[in-house]
C-alpha cells in the first residue's frame, strides 16, 4: 500500500498554493487529490468501483460548495424584484406614459445585464439573476398590457410570461427559475389552459435539467410536485368534490407509476398511495362516484392512466413490494363496494409486512413504519366505533408497549 501512503504524504507547499485563497487552496487540494486517486486506480490499488464513487462524492461536493455570502446575494437578487415589483404598484399612477415606458425599458436591459453578467463571471449568481429576469419579465407584460389598453386573458398572460422565459430557463438551469416557472404554468392551466400545451410547456424543465443536472434534489422535488398539483387541478376531485372512487384510476395509477419508476418520488409516491388507501378505510368515498363509464375525455385518461400502471408492474416484475398491490385492487373497491375492507385489509397486512421485513433485515426504520402503519388502522378503527373508553385506553398502552419493546428489541440485535 505504498501508494496509498504517498497519497497522504502529499506536501500542499510544494503546489505553490500558500499564498492563495482559501477557496483557491481548497480546489487545489482537491485537484490533487483527484491526481492521486487516478495513480492509485491505474495501479491497481483502488477499484474502479470505489474511485467512481468517491469522484461523484467531491463533484457533488464541488456543485454544492456555495459560500454563505452567495446564498445572500440570491436572496438579495430576489428581494431586489419583488421590491421593484413594490414600487412600481405605488408609484404607478402618478407617472407619465412615457416615463412608464422608459422604467419598463430600462428594467428589463438591467435585469438582461445583470444575468449576462452572472453566465459570464458569477455563475453561481444566475439562480437569483434568473429569477429576476423571470419577474421583471412578467411585471412588463402586465404594466404594457394595462398602459396601452391591450385586451387579453389571464390564460394569455400565462402563457406568454412562460414562453419567453424558456431561454432564460436553458441559460440559468437553476432551481430558483424552475419552480416560478412551473408555479405560472400551472396558473396557465388552472385558468382554463390546454392540457397538451401545458403538457408540451413543461418539456424544458426535465429536458434541460437532464442536460446539465444543476437542479438540486429539493428544488426538482419541488417542481415536479407544482407540475403534478397542476395536472390534479386540472383533473378536478382533488379540491371541489374530495377524492370520491371515481378518481382511484387516475390517482392510484398516477402515483403506482411515480412508485414504479425511477423519477425521484418514490417516497412520495409510496406516502401518497398508503394516504389514499387509509381514506378508503373510512368507506366515505361511494357518494363521489362519477359517471366514469362514459367515453369522454377525463374517464379514457383515467383508465389509460390505470392500464399504463399496471402494464409497468407487469414489465418490471417488481412483485415483492406489497405496495405495488394497490394497483390491482383498484377495480375491486371501484365496483364491489367493499371499499372500507378492502383498504383496512390492505394497509394492517402492509404494517404487518414492514414490521416483518424490518425484524428480518434488521433495520429500526422499517419495523417502526410498519409498527406506525399497523398502530394507525387499528387505533382508527376503535375511534370509528362504539368501544368502551376502557377498552380502548388499555388498547392504546398495550400498543405504546409493543412499539417500545420493539425497538428495544431491535436496538439490541444491532447492537
Amino acid at each position: 500500500m505504498s501508494g496509498a501512503g504517498d497519497f497522504f504524504k502529499v506536501d500542499y507547499r510544494t503546489e505553490g498554493i500558500h499564498n492563495k485563497s482559501s477557496y483557491g487552496v481548497e480546489r487545489m487540494k482537491r485537484k490533487i487529490m483527484m491526481t492521486e486517486l487516478e495513480r492509485l486506480n491505474h495501479k491497481g490499488l483502488l477499484d474502479d468501483e470505489n474511485f467512481k464513487k468517491i469522484r461523484e462524492y467531491y463533484e457533488y461536493e464541488r456543485e454544492n460548495s456555495k459560500s454563505f455570502s452567495t446564498y445572500l446575494t440570491i436572496i438579495g437578487l430576489v428581494m431586489i424584484a419583488l421590491g421593484i415589483i413594490l414600487l412600481f404598484a405605488y408609484n404607478w399612477n402618478h407617472l407619465s406614459r412615457g416615463v412608464k415606458t422608459s422604467l419598463i425599458i430600462i428594467c428589463l436591459i438591467c435585469s438582461q445585464g445583470l444575468l449576462g453578467y452572472a453566465l459570464w463571471k458569477e455563475k453561481k449568481w444566475s439562480g437569483g439573476a434568473g429569477v429576476l429576469v423571470f419577474a421583471i419579465s412578467g411585471l412588463s407584460i402586465a404594466m404594457i398590457s394595462q398602459m396601452y389598453n391591450i385586451s387579453g386573458s389571464e390564460t394569455g398572460f400565462y402563457m406568454t410570461w412562460v414562453v419567453l422565459n424558456i431561454p432564460n430557463l436553458y441559460l440559468c438551469r437553476s432551481k430558483l427559475v424552475g419552480i416560478p416557472y412551473a408555479a405560472i404554468l400551472s396558473l396557465y392551466l388552472m385558468s382554463d389552459g390546454y392540457i397538451l400545451l401545458y403538457l408540451l410547456l413543461t418539456t424544458p424543465l426535465f429536458l434541460f435539467d437532464k442536460a446539465e443536472g444543476r437542479y438540486s434534489e429539493f428544488g426538482e422535488t419541488m417542481v415536479k410536485v407544482i407540475v403534478l398539483l397542476g395536472i390534479f387541478h386540472w383533473y378536478e376531485g382533488l379540491w371541489y368534490e374530495g377524492l370520491g372512487l371515481g378518481y382511484l384510476p387516475f390517482y392510484g395509477g398516477v402515483f403506482t407509476l411515480l412508485y414504479l419508476w425511477p423519477v425521484g418520488m418514490k417516497k412520495g409516491a409510496e406516502l401518497v398511495i398508503i394516504g389514499i388507501a387509509y381514506i378508503g378505510t373510512f368507506g366515505r368515498g361511494g357518494h363521489l362516484i362519477p359517471e366514469i363509464t362514459k367515453f369522454t375525455t377525463k374517464p379514457i385518461l383515467s383508465w389509460g392512466v390505470f392500464i399504463a400502471a399496471l402494464l409497468s408492474l407487469i414489465y418490471l416484475k417488481k412483485w415483492k413490494d406489497p405496495v405495488n398491490y394497490f394497483i390491482l385492487l383498484i377495480v375491486p373497491i371501484v365496483y364491489s363496494g367493499a371499499e372500507e375492507l378492502i383498504c383496512n385489509i390492505y394497509l394492517f397486512s402492509l404494517g404487518v409486512y414492514f414490521v416483518w421485513n424490518g425484524v428480518k433485515e434488521n433495520t429500526v426504520k422499517i419495523f417502526n413504519k410498519g409498527s406506525l402503519l399497523v398502530s394507525v388502522i387499528l387505533l382508527s378503527r376503535f375511534l370509528d366505533y362504539d368501544i368502551s373508553t376502557l377498552l380502548r385506553g388499555i388498547v392504546f398502552i398495550l400498543l405504546g408497549i409493543s412499539l417500545v419493546s420493539g425497538n428495544i428489541y431491535m436496538s439490541r440485535r444491532k447492537l
